[in-house]
């Protein structure tokens, strides 16, 4: 909930998924932990299909929001069906799946016009996988975070959780990639900045491209009442050496503030910045 008096301002967020109990009152709205909300839970898109049917889905926030989206379903001749020899008739119907899964890389190709994703996770046996696979776009490919042997037949809610775990595990590979870079960086210098003093100092400068930010990590600090740096509890302003108004958590102020200047937000778990002081960022080249 936002609130402004002087604006009379009163809105309510409605959430996929909860948050922590909070209450701050300040001179502008506090949006850090929507921020990681935004941050941490990319839209997904769970492509299931066989060589008759298919189904999307759209992940919001994991699997805590799912909304199934029409999908290209093409009925196959069958043999009792027709006067067709046997063998143009295994011929007619593989053409007939290569037409469906033409059918469903264009219905996936036109979703993701309409609302882009993040990741793709295709679902279904091997052969119809690979089938689809082979007619989407390369830009399509490119998304691709894995693949899962479930059946179309599977419930909506199986098939999220099962998409939500490989995402899951492609987003930590990327957060400890992220780390790892970070540490081997700030052991160089080169263009990082690691514990609160120094990264509140680059986010003030405008200098940072990226703020990574441990989940959890609180810490005491103030804002200049004269320019707005931000600074660690107990720290004159880095800038014109005015007294700060104290905060309680200057570290939701820096990720509202970095969030306000479009600087990227990576949130990595508890203790992944161990010994580099639990915040850093990557500056601008």
């Amino acid at each position: 909930m936002f609130s402004c008096q002087a604006q009379d301002l009163f809105d309510v967020f409605s959430l996929p998924i909860s948050v922590r109990d909070q209450v701050v009152v300040g001179r502008g709205p506090d949006v850090a932990q929507l921020c990681a909300i935004l941050a941490t839970s990319e839209q997904s898109l769970v492509v299931a299909v066989d060589r008759q049917r298919s189904r999307l889905l759209r992940l919001e926030c994991g699997d805590a929001d799912v909304d199934e989206r029409e999908a290209p379903i093409d009925e196959t001749a069958r043999q009792v069906d027709t006067n067709v020899e046997l063998g143009s008739f295994e011929r007619r119907h593989e053409e007939l799946a290569r037409q469906h899964y033409r059918h469903v890389a264009r219905a996936v190709a036109d979703e993701l016009g309409e609302r882009p994703a993040a990741r793709i996770v295709l679902c279904g046996q091997q052969e119809s996988v690979a089938g689809l696979e082979g007619y989407l776009p390369e830009r399509v490919v490119a998304l691709i975070a894995g693949r899962i042997a479930l059946p179309l037949s599977g419930g909506r809610a199986e098939l999220a959780r099962a998409a939500s775990e490989i995402i899951r595990a492609v987003r930590r590979q990327h957060q400890i990639e992220l780390i790892d870079e970070l540490r081997a960086r700030a052991s160089e210098g080169a263009g990082t900045v690691t514990g609160l003093a120094a990264t509140l100092d680059a986010l003030g400068a405008g200098q940072v491209e990226t703020l990574v930010v441990e989940e959890g990590f609180e810490a005491r600090g103030g804002r200049c009442r004269d320019c707005g740096q931000l600074v660690p509890d107990g720290a004159l302003c880095t800038r014109c050496g005015a007294a700060p108004i104290p905060m309680e958590n200057v570290v939701d102020a820096a990720i509202t503030e970095a969030f306000t200047h479009h600087v990227a937000l990576e949130f990595c778990e508890e203790a992944d910045l161990a010994g580099l002081g639990h915040i850093g960022a990557f500056e601008r080249r």
